[in-house]
């Protein structure tokens, strides 16, 4: 009886336990998205028709059970599922979701992805964020299908190389126009700004969104937003800082030990390998230095930054502060920035106002001017180019060891190129290296403000009036010192002067104003015909000043103030002879340019299903001559979600289909030309040393816009009910007419050519992205999501000068990047000597410039584009992006000289050096060494496919759970791990397959570098 008693007691706890368990209770929690709450937010018992909404705060209060799931959604962003399970509060963060849901902004009107009619593609802040970048640039690297990412240098905060499906024009500007918050900005620097401030940026790829644009958008358009609070938000703070280290570069190629040189030096006769016997050879050996330990380094990365949000319902602001520091690769590159943003925004019923303003500053360290063209490739204190033809056996060290960076300097005389006139010549190339790394002084402090005020007011239902004022304001100073103790200052201002070193300094300023006005009327009538009707006004002014001097002689006490630079009037007397050289030189310059625009948009959409686009754009610059100062561009585009129709019904494959077509054309007005009254003179001494100006450059009364016709069609879609694969196919095609080139003319006029508008070429391909959300699994937080993109882009020159079918370069029906030399047909085994194609195929002895055909390899590339992954469970994510570039090539120019025999004697060579033909039978590719030094007979030897596939990025992170930080003052934290550019596949043998350059002569490479971050929010 008992046992039954206890059973049955047991039995009733169960089915109570199981009745309290199925008991709905009260269930809170917060909304939110990347920015802060979602008010509005629904909030669903999945499968029941029992929900709620947020309020303004995203807070939100729905009566649940243990065993319920919560369904999260809001218009634009992905839903989300949690299980209640045990918890009273569940919390949502919603993500922007990747269907045809998307915002799109696109510079003078946004709109959601299922209306856009135009080539677009978007860049989330997600993939943004977290990457320590110096330059916001090259966060496209890989990133969106039809941009060419071409990275310049491995300088801190170096600008990249932007093409939007490919290069469309000989002369002319081929970048995109940048817009930041509506101000145009200047597209070759951006490492004043902090790329961690970005909300959004937008690619324009084809006319129907770029025309919008003119004459500055042949080139495609990128349009950045910046982030801003949330309206009816409380105060977020969140702070970010980065600790990260740039491994020193490694070349793909080596070069030869103090053993190996000296025997080889000892085989040639040259140098002081010569005549020397093996012992000899042994004993000299013995220092063998790596002159890379001394010239490179691992580069810090560190930086902080904190932001602070904050909404009321009729107001919201966003504010930043940042500071970055970066160490180059190599001593004496390093850029220091510090940043400030404050966006705001008040609105009422009727009137809406924002600002932005952005004011930072930053300080560059180069390599003694090797970034801006000074010091590059075979200047020989080029950091780059030391290490590898530096003389291993040479010791870089004193004997109480310290650094020797004066080297065998016994004399006080350079050669030209910067080589110590003594009699070992290049001996002491490693040595000058370290003395102008550690001695003189190349850098520039760099202000800059990007500020706008935008202003929208509704003067009567449907009707909006507005003004945006946007400006764009750059100051630079440069400083450049020769240092009287360092090699170079031993012959500067002259070898014979009592007082040594030099002092250049020079200012820039550039300020870009812009000024739009425009109307807008937007209506929906009988819910299903949309009308949006646009004209604007828009005013753009450019003024640019530069001034500098050079002054000589600077006293060692005050070398780094300019009150150290000697009077120019000082003489000095040499046998008896006066003279002056400590005169210093001044130069300067200025440049003034407007362009006022008219032009509207008309949008029509009916039901969701179409989506028409007209606009129309006038120009008029005073770049070009007042009768065709103007230019007309315009463009029509339409879309149709046919997923909308009426007949589609549920497809349980083809979730989204939508069709886009455009056309139009666009202008570009930056041409890399003289005209008008820019350029055409140039400055010099005259008679009896007078000043005097003097005629430089021909003009052209004729000369008139580029413009390029663009064709696009395209479809959006998204596969199964939940969209788990979604992408966008594109096909284009865009010919430029009226392309600048330089045309002949007598020389009995003075000038070889003028430049015309007599050539055309035309760029087509495709265009791929493509997703997919493989696992979304809200119960145990597994979550994959996979991304690529594409583009293969056909370059081909259509004209060129009177029917001509080359000219120079470029051959028609040839690409605009494509190689013209002789074909190098490698090494004749019986004697060693090289072997080239003529220009029909055969094989020959003799190297003759005549024999150049276009050899099919072109600098720019066919396909490229990028893919990578997105996997989180629980707290843990892990990313990673590749990107790839392919059917490129590039002259590998470091190469060729450590192959070059003729400079055994007194400089290092490559390795393969050791692989030269020796004897009858011998098969190799690489020439007899006693033949000399063969490159300027090279041919396409050194021309190297530089395809590559790079893991751009892979971040490992943790968001540390919210229980765990045990803290009232922290909502949320997170610790992450990532590495750059840490696999590159290539087969190029250069420092670098990636740079916007079709040559590589020891270029500052892109460096792998590793970090590790930290957010917390308040």
């Amino acid at each position: 009886m008992k046992t039954l008693l206890q059973k049955v007691l047991v039995l009733c706890t169960i089915l109570s336990a199981s009745a309290l368990f199925a008991q709905g209770r009260i269930i809170t929690g917060t909304v939110t998205e990347a920015n802060g709450p979602l008010p509005g937010a629904t909030v669903v018992i999945k499968g029941t028709s029992t929900g709620t909404q947020t309020d303004f705060d995203g807070n939100y209060s729905i009566e649940a059970a243990s065993s319920d799931v919560l369904s999260f959604s809001y218009v634009g962003y992905k839903t989300l599922e949690l299980a209640v399970g045990s918890q009273n509060r569940v919390n949502a963060e919603l993500e922007l979701d990747n269907s045809l849901d998307e915002v799109i902004i696109t510079g003078y009107n946004t709109y959601t992805k299922d209306q856009v009619t135009s080539a677009v593609s978007t860049v989330s802040p997600k993939a943004i964020e977290q990457v320590p970048i110096a330059s916001i640039d090259q966060v496209l690297q890989g990133r969106v299908a039809g941009v060419n990412v071409g990275t310049a240098s491995g300088q801190p905060g170096q600008s990249a190389t932007i093409r939007i499906r490919g290069a469309g024009s000989f002369s002319g500007d081929t970048e995109p126009l940048f817009v930041i918050d509506g101000v145009f900005v200047d597209q070759d620097n951006f490492r004043s700004l902090n790329a961690n401030d970005i909300a959004n940026i937008s690619v324009l790829k084809d006319a129907s969104a770029s025309a919008l644009y003119g004459s500055r958008a042949a080139g495609g358009v990128i349009v950045i937003t910046t982030k801003r609070g949330t309206f009816n938000s409380p105060l977020k703070v969140n702070y970010r800082t980065q600790y990260g280290i740039s491994s020193k570069p490694v070349a793909n190629f080596d070069v030869l030990n103090s053993q190996q040189l000296l025997e080889y030096q000892r085989n040639l006769g040259v140098g002081a390998g010569a005549n020397l016997s093996d012992e000899q050879i042994s004993e000299l050996a013995q220092v063998d230095t790596n002159w890379s330990d001394l010239l490179f380094r691992d580069g810090v990365t560190q930086s902080h930054e904190i932001n602070f949000s904050k909404g009321t319902e009729n107001s919201r602001n966003y504010t930043s502060l940042g500071y970055f520091e970066q160490e180059g690769i190599t001593q004496g590159s390093a850029l220091q920035r510090f940043t400030f943003r404050t966006n705001n925004e008040v609105r009422s019923d009727k009137l809406s106002i924002s600002t932005n303003l952005t004011a930072n500053f930053s300080k560059s360290d180069f390599i003694v001017d090797a970034q801006r063209g000074g010091n590059t490739g075979g200047q020989l204190d080029n950091p780059f180019i030391t290490p590898f033809i530096g003389l291993p056996f040479l010791n870089p060290f004193n004997e109480d060891g310290s650094l020797n960076t004066f080297g065998t300097v016994q004399s006080g005389a350079l050669n030209a190129d910067g080589s110590i006139a003594d009699p070992n010549g290049f001996t002491n190339t490693p040595f000058l290296g370290l003395n102008s790394s550690r001695l003189n002084t190349d850098n520039e402090e760099e202000f800059r403000i990007i500020g706008s005020l935008d202003a929208k007011y509704e003067i009567i239902k449907n009707v909006k009036i507005g003004t945006l004022i946007g400006l764009d304001y750059l100051s630079q100073n440069n400083t450049a010192i020769i240092s009287p103790n360092s090699i170079r200052g031993l012959i500067t201002p002259t070898a014979d002067a009592d007082v040594k070193g030099s002092r250049t300094e020079s200012d820039f300023r550039d300020l870009k104003v812009n000024i739009n006005t425009s109307i807008s009327y937007n209506n929906t009538f009988n819910d299903v015909h949309k009308i949006g009707v646009s004209l604007f006004t828009e005013y753009n002014k450019r003024h640019i000043r530069s001034f500098g001097f050079q002054g000589f002689g600077l006293n060692p006490l005050l070398e780094n103030s300019i009150d150290g630079i000697t009077n120019g009037t000082v003489v000095e007397i040499e046998g008896g002879a006066e003279s002056r050289p400590f005169i210093p030189t001044i130069f300067g310059g200025q440049n003034d340019r407007g362009l006022f625009s008219v032009f509207g948009v008309l949008n029509y959409a009916y039901s969701d299903k179409y989506n028409f686009q007209a606009s129309l754009r006038r120009d008029g610059s005073s770049f070009f001559p007042d009768e065709f100062e103007s230019g007309t561009f315009g463009a029509v585009s339409a879309r149709w979600n046919i997923h909308n129709e009426d007949f589609w019904g549920d497809n349980n494959i083809v979730k989204e289909l939508s069709l886009r077509a455009s056309y139009g054309t666009v202008g570009n007005q930056e041409l890399f030309i003289p005209f008008g009254q820019f350029n055409l003179f140039s400055s010099g001494i005259g008679y009896n040393s007078t000043p005097a100006i003097f005629p430089s450059a021909l003009g052209n009364d004729k000369l008139k816009w580029e413009e390029t016709e663009q064709i696009n069609i395209g479809i959006d879609f998204s596969l199964f009910q939940d969209g788990v694969v979604y992408g966008s196919l594109d096909v284009y095609n865009n010919t430029t007419t009226d392309a600048l080139l330089n045309r002949p003319i007598s020389l009995t006029s003075g000038f070889a050519s003028f430049p015309d508008n007599v050539g055309s070429l035309r760029n087509r391909g495709v265009d791929l992205e493509i997703g997919a959300n493989i696992i979304s699994n809200p119960n145990d937080g597994l979550n994959i999501s996979v991304f690529a993109n594409g583009n293969y882009n056909d370059n081909e020159i259509l004209e060129l000068i009177d029917d001509q079918e080359r000219v120079g370069a470029f051959g028609v029906g040839q690409s605009l990047g494509e190689v013209r030399t002789v074909r190098y047909a490698g090494v004749n085994p019986s004697n060693g000597r090289p072997l080239y194609f003529n220009a029909d195929g055969d094989v020959v002895s003799q190297f003759n410039g005549d024999d150049a055909v276009f050899t099919g390899k072109s600098t720019i590339p066919t396909f490229s584009g990028g893919f990578g992954s997105d996997i989180s469970y629980k707290g843990f994510d892990l990313n990673f992006l590749w990107s790839f570039a392919a059917d490129q090539y590039r002259f590998n120019n470091s190469l060729a000289i450590v192959e070059d025999p003729s400079l055994a004697g007194f400089a290092n060579q490559a390795t393969t050096v050791l692989n030269a033909w020796q004897q009858p039978g011998d098969i190799t590719d690489v020439p007899d060494a006693s033949l000399g030094g063969l490159r300027a007979q090279a041919g396409d030897r050194y021309l190297e496919d530089a395809s590559f596939l790079r893991l751009r990025n892979v971040i490992l992170g943790y968001n540390i759970d919210s229980d765990l930080i045990k803290s009232n003052l922290f909502t949320s934290a997170r610790i992450y791990v990532q590495a750059q550019n840490l696999v590159t596949i290539t087969k190029f043998r250069g420092f670098d397959p990636e740079n916007n350059g079709g040559g590589s002569f020891f270029d500052f490479p892109t460096p792998k570098s590793f970090t590790v971050g930290f957010d917390l929010n308040f």
